[in-house]
């Protein structure tokens, strides 16, 4: 079991940009992927950055592939997996259950994957044997380790 995005790494982005606007190193790849597909306007996003703020950026993204408001739920990361999966990488969504693993998907090479959807990479609560991979909205897990350990 992994992260997705250890498998399918990002664009390499500019710490000390992500740095001054407080936006993470996602956030900032993410952007340059939509800028780069023509799906946000250089203009938009560089307008965003000047704000300081990363929801705006978020929710333009979102508002492009049709979802309104940044996710809360897991239910949110379903739906944004349904329209993203084939940019993550698999083509084919099999099934998407209630139990765990939340999908069964196929892979670029049509073997089947195990896919567990989780709002916080800390909500994951089942045997990493279960599933081929963990897609969240936010890793926190190095957050909360930090607070485990401060305690």
């Amino acid at each position: 079991m992994k992260f997705l995005y250890e498998t399918f790494p990002q664009l390499k982005s500019s710490g000390l940009v992500a740095e001054r606007n407080g936006l993470s190193k996602e956030e900032i790849s993410i952007l340059f992927h939509k800028i780069k597909e023509g799906k946000l306007s250089e203009e938009d996003a560089v307008k965003t950055l000047e704000d300081e703020s990363t929801e705006p950026i978020l929710l333009k993204i979102l508002n492009k592939i049709g979802i309104k408001n940044i996710p809360i739920h897991e239910n949110d990361i379903i739906s944004l997996f349904s329209k993203l999966h084939k940019d993550l990488g698999f083509p084919q969504i099999i099934e998407v259950q209630p139990l765990f693993p939340d999908v069964l998907v196929e892979d670029a090479k049509g073997n089947e994957k195990r896919i567990e959807l989780e709002l916080y990479a800390s909500g994951f609560d089942h045997d990493p044997k279960g599933c081929d991979f963990i897609v969240c909205w936010e890793n926190d897990l190095a957050k909360n380790l930090q607070k485990i350990f401060q305690k």
